[in-house]
């Protein structure tokens, strides 16, 4: 019996391994189409380690350390490798060139500081129905699905200005990873029908996403879990706080 429980610790731990193991890959990958692919694998990762530690009842203090130890690398060095490297595909010497490989280290300090402020939270036992700023794991699901959807016309020099949206996106990603602003927590939803549409949306991208398909839609989906977090974070902390005299 003792040993049945220890194993299933191994689960989430292995899931978050693998995070660790695509982002290796993403580091190898030899387009910023491929490695954006293998970043969106450590986000479906991410996201299948914390539900079945959840559902194993399998949270741990390693785990937690395991896991914000592969977020960093992920979601934070990864990008910021991508972005950087991608400044070879401007072409002839630009401020572009600069563009890139700045915000590429602005994006790797401002997913530590959000991972950081995360864990202090988690410590303390606060933020149980929302965050503050954007998870390190969103912005790197969007920055991902830009890639993946706009990559095959990065090497195109009259669409020049996707690849040149790059930075801009990094950089607005990592002022919102940082934001005082509430924002939703991904939990499961009241409503019937919106069971059904986030269950409908989650298996659509682990089905896209490993077999590379649908890069636009993934993308437009991942804004749009942008805008549902921030507008519905706000309306919910702006709903508790009017209720905090009542309780008082």
């Amino acid at each position: 019996m003792e040993q049945l429980k220890k194993i299933k610790y191994i689960v989430p731990s292995a899931l978050t391994a693998l995070s660790v193991y695509f982002a290796y890959r993403a580091y190898l990958a030899t387009s910023v189409e491929d490695g954006c692919w293998y970043l969106l694998l450590c986000v479906v990762m991410d996201k299948l380690d914390g539900s079945s530690a959840r559902l194993l009842k399998a949270t741990s203090q390693f785990g937690l350390k395991f896991d914000s130890f592969a977020d960093a690398i992920a979601f934070g060095i990864i990008p910021g490798i991508i972005l950087y490297e991608s400044a070879s595909l401007i072409p002839a010497p630009s401020h572009w060139v600069l563009a890139f490989k700045l915000s590429g280290f602005v994006y790797v300090i401002a997913t530590f500081a959000r991972l950081y402020k995360f864990d202090r939270l988690a410590t303390q036992g606060l933020g149980e129905d929302s965050f503050f700023g954007i998870p390190s794991t969103l912005a790197a699901a969007i920055f991902a699905t830009y890639g993946v959807a706009f990559g095959p016309y990065f090497d195109q020099l009259d669409k020049i200005y996707l690849l040149q949206g790059m930075p801009i996106m990094a950089v607005f990603l990592a002022i919102l990873m940082n934001g005082t602003f509430p924002t939703l927590k991904v939990g499961v939803p009241e409503k019937t029908f919106n069971k059904i549409l986030q269950t409908v949306s989650f298996i659509f991208c682990f089905i896209a996403i490993p077999t590379r398909q649908c890069g636009m839609i993934l993308f437009c989906i991942a804004i749009v879990v942008l805008f549902i977090t921030i507008f519905f974070g706000r309306k919910k902390h702006g709903k508790q706080k009017l209720e905090l005299p009542e309780n008082n």
